[in-house]
């Protein structure tokens, strides 16, 4: 296996940018992708660079859906420790003017 000149060889697994369908066989390049096309799909064409999810509504989801969330919350800080000091912020908008951030969203205890 060649190794991408930029991250390494590693990289396929992860984001599928130096490998191209034509270097794998059809078989795993499907199953592979799956994941990564479905959660391309998600964002549709939007622009969003973000995903933010209100807390307060994670915590009314179903007990197994906060359990699978929490596993990937705690596994995307496992495979990507130390990557942004920022503190990302959230403004609402409504109408694109910036809007007073909902009680019921700001209180999540």
């Amino acid at each position: 296996m060649k190794k991408c000149k930029k991250y390494g060889e590693k990289l396929w697994e992860a984001t599928h940018v130096c490998k191209t369908s034509e270097q794998l066989p059809l078989n795993n390049f499907v199953n592979d992708r799956q994941g990564y096309d479905d959660l391309w799909l998600w964002f549709g064409l939007s622009r969003a660079s973000w995903l933010t999810l209100p807390r307060t509504m994670m915590h009314e989801m179903p007990d197994k859906w906060q359990l699978k969330m929490a596993a990937l919350l705690n596994e995307w800080d496992n495979t990507w420790e130390n990557t942004l000091e920022a503190i990302p912020q959230v403004q609402l908008r409504e109408d694109g003017k910036l809007i007073k951030t909902p009680e019921w969203l700001l209180n999540y205890r």
